[in-house]
């Protein structure tokens, strides 16, 4: 049940906003060019920053002349009482942001909140920043300091910090696992399974005519996990999606295990590369102009010498020649990632890391590349 204050809250943001579509009243933002040419000091950033502050409070003076009439007039009844201001928190730029809020009082003493200062307080901007910024964070294995800046820069606490991240956390995959399929326009849609530090996570892609990818669903499993396989395809099914594309070649018993379940979610199964000679299909890549380049090798299957490659004419020729391998690595002797193609609007940028070894696997690393030096 809600508390009288949240309601208070809620029915000032409604006011607020009849108010404002029944105005014809309009607001004059006046900055002196000297305090613009100071914040510019500070970058176009800070300037926007400083103006939005100042909107903020011209609103709000706005909504206290509505609610409370002209200083120095006699009130009229049913108006509230200007009651002086107190320090309050505004969010700008994602950034908490100290400012004065007016406040005023009905005639039985109840305080009466301002809806443009309940709006502008409203999280969801930080939450975003936050998000924003810790993924990046993470994507650059650098969460520790992300959260250290942040808190910095923006003037919360730690702890706070991850309470923000928490909540987008939870909502983001909610909306993607919850979005309607009819909103997206697809050709195909497939999935594959992506494991990192002994999580196994089965994601499903759309595929537009275009070639971009979208994400319909995941879930945290095996794709040898029948049961989590099957609540993926059944949701899948639910939210309109038709059919299951898949890339099998030979691997018979790989065809069967998928096959089955898609059926029984009541999703068409599709495989348009059975049966199909594998160096014939790794030829074609290359003859279309794909771009891809070898990211993992299996040590035990003799493809160490692959790691890095480029998937040319020359890599065909090898893999031609090489007995008990697989052209296409369909037995996982590699896998590859692709930075160009007929497809792409411009190649990927990428620059070579490190190379490692996990579990018999030989990886390398690829990075964004690194940014030029100022001169």
């Amino acid at each position: 049940m809600k508390k009288r204050y949240q309601t208070d809250r809620e029915q000032a943001v409604r006011q607020f906003h009849r108010q404002a579509e029944e105005s014809e009243q309009e607001l004059q933002l006046h900055l002196p060019l000297k305090e613009v040419a100071a914040a510019l000091q500070q970058g176009v950033g800070e300037l926007m920053r400083q103006a939005g502050l100042e909107l903020m409070q011209l609103i709000m003076e706005e909504e206290v002349r509505q609610l409370a009439g002209e200083r120095c007039q006699r009130r009229e009844q049913g108006q509230h009482y200007r009651w002086g201001g107190e320090k309050g928190i505004l969010i700008v730029d994602g950034r908490k942001t100290p400012i004065i809020r007016p406040r005023l009082r009905s005639d039985e003493g109840r305080e009466q909140p301002l809806g443009g200062y309940e709006l502008f307080r409203r999280s969801e901007p930080l939450d975003a920043a936050v998000w924003d910024k810790l993924m990046l964070g993470l994507s650059t294995h650098n969460y520790g300091q992300a959260v250290r800046e942040f808190a910095a820069a923006y003037g919360i606490e730690k702890s706070a910090v991850s309470d923000h991240f928490m909540r987008v956390s939870r909502r983001k995959p909610r909306e993607l696992l919850e979005r309607p399929r009819d909103e997206l326009s697809l050709c195909a849609s497939y999935i594959d399974g992506v494991e990192d530090h002994s999580q196994h996570l089965i994601v499903a892609l759309g595929l537009a005519a275009d070639g971009q990818k979208t994400v319909l669903g995941l879930r945290q499993g095996a794709t040898e996990n029948a049961v989590v396989a099957g609540e993926l395809l059944g949701d899948l099914e639910q939210r309109g999606v038709t059919g299951i594309v898949f890339g099998n070649i030979h691997l018979a018993d790989v065809r069967e295990w998928y096959e089955t379940r898609v059926t029984a979610a009541g999703l068409a199964h599709v495989e348009p590369l059975w049966g199909e000679p594998p160096l014939s299909l790794v030829r074609e890549v290359v003859e279309r102009g794909f771009r891809p380049i070898v990211v993992s090798v299996d040590l035990q299957q003799g493809a160490a010498d692959l790691l890095g490659r480029e998937i040319d004419d020359d890599f065909v020729k090898t893999v031609e020649i090489r007995k008990n391998m697989d052209p296409c690595g369909e037995r996982g002797e590699y896998h590859t990632f692709v930075y160009a193609g007929p497809t792409f609007n411009d190649p990927i940028s990428v620059e070579r890391g490190d190379v490692r070894e996990e579990r018999n696997h030989s990886l390398l690393d690829l990075l964004p590349p690194a940014p030029n030096p100022s001169p």
